[in-house]
Formats: C-alpha cells, structure tokens, sequence
C-alpha cells in the first residue's frame, strides 16, 4: 500500500525531536533554576505523543484532565511553595516521513502548599499549531482560566465559610428571581443557561494576536522560537504572580 503523503506546507515538522526536547529542557531549567528537569514519554492510540517535564524538585498534582502530573515549584515565599507549574509538548510521529509533528504546548499553573493533597488548576497558557483547513481557529498562543478554582489567598476556614455562605445565598436569590419572573408572565422566555453547561476554561483568551494585521494573520507555531516562548512565558507567569500576591499581602491585616 502507497504511503499517504503529508502536506509539510500544512504542519509544523521538528527535523531532530531530541536536539528540540533538549533545548526546550534546557532553557525551562534556567528559567525554573530547576536543574534536575527532564522529559517523559506517554504514548496514546494512534499516533499521539506527549512529553512532560518528570523529576526534577517538585510533586505531583491533578488537572481536569490528568491525574498525578508532575509539578515544579513556579513561586514560593519561605518556607512555603504556593505555586506549581506542569509543562508539556504534544506530537504526532508520522511514521509515512519518520518524523515528528508538532502539534502544540501547555503550561499549566497550580495552587497549593507543599503538603496539601490537593493542588488545583488556576490557568494554563497554550500554543498549538493550527492547520490552514482548521474549523476551529482559536488565536495562539492563548490563555485558558479554571473558574471553579475560587484563588482564596487568604485560605483559612473562615474565609472559605464566609464565600461559601455568599455563594449560597447568591444562588438562593438566582432561582428565586427567575422563578418571580415566570409567575408574573409565563410567556416571558429567560435565557437561563445552568452553569455547568458552560464553562469560562473553554474560552481562549488571546495571548499576542496580530489582529492590527488583519483577522487572517496567526501568530504561527514553529521549532526555533517555541523553546524560548516557553521559557518567556513562564518567566511572565512568576512576575505576575509576584504582582498579584505582594499586593494582597500588603493589604492583608494580621491580628493581634
């Protein structure tokens, strides 16, 4: 049977797949100053591949859509870690060309103390390569949120007491509000959406769009800039995060 030929003008091919996890390894262990990172191997039916930072100072961690993932510290404030971070590239290997596909990357940020069992999702940053025939074209890279993570800072019991007591009673004055207006006229139509059906993680909120060039110009995924996009991103995360956090610690009143 004749091999299927692959349209390279469409996909973004890695020419040395260890000469790339090399680079991508080395320059995420300057930013983390974690020198101990290196990359595991888990292959999925078909021809999918992904490679995931593994060892290195760190712990494991759940996402909505892996388990036990291997976190590194991303941010810590003596003598704790608060934040985590999980990378990871995704490749389909074309056995046709014998070569690898670069499909795209996902930087995952975690919450959570050292010795917590859990440690949840706040965001992700994501880049993948778009193929010109794509139905779905998302803007890359781009930014993904976890709404059910409630990012308390201040995570004591009262704290989380006190929001889950206005959730309840935001959700109480929901319902009866709608059910007030359907009594009034049964005709009027809400448009009520339960919010378990939609969910803010599934919006991709643009990262560096070339919208100023015009709506058809992506920002494209290739080989030799992605290993220091990955670094620079997750540099930005930490300075963000440091913004965020020295803030509210400098408004947080500790008592006496």
């Amino acid at each position: 049977m004749a091999k299927k030929k692959i349209d390279k003008s469409n996909v973004v091919l890695v020419n040395n797949l260890d000469s790339f996890l090399t680079k991508c390894k080395n320059e995420l262990k300057r930013s983390l100053a974690n020198d101990k990172i290196e990359w595991s191997e888990e292959k999925f039916p078909g021809e999918k591949i992904i490679y995931s930072i593994s060892k290195g100072n760190g712990t494991t961690a759940n996402s909505d859509h892996s388990k036990n993932l291997w976190v590194v510290p991303l941010l810590s404030y003596a003598p704790q870690t608060i934040f985590w971070i999980n990378i990871s590239i995704t490749f389909f290997y074309r056995e046709e060309i014998e070569k690898h596909e670069l499909a795209g990357t996902s930087l995952k940020v975690f919450k959570g103390l050292i010795r917590a069992d859990e440690k949840h999702p706040i965001f992700r940053a994501e880049w993948d390569a778009q193929k010109k025939d794509s139905k779905i074209y998302h803007e890359q890279p781009h930014w993904h949120v976890y709404p059910k993570e409630k990012f308390l800072f201040n995570d004591n019991s009262i704290t989380k007491d006190f929001y889950e007591m206005l959730k309840e009673e935001k959700e109480e004055e929901k319902v009866s509000f709608v059910n007030s207006l359907k009594e009034e006229d049964e005709e009027i139509v809400l448009p009520f959406i339960h919010p378990d059906i939609v969910e803010l993680d599934n919006f991709h909120f643009a990262m560096c769009s070339l919208w100023h060039k015009g709506n058809k110009e992506k920002t494209k995924l290739e080989e030799a800039t992605l290993p220091i996009w990955m670094a620079g991103c997750t540099n930005y995360m930490r300075s963000q995060l440091i913004y965020l956090t020295t803030k509210n610690l400098s408004r947080l009143v500790i008592p006496t």
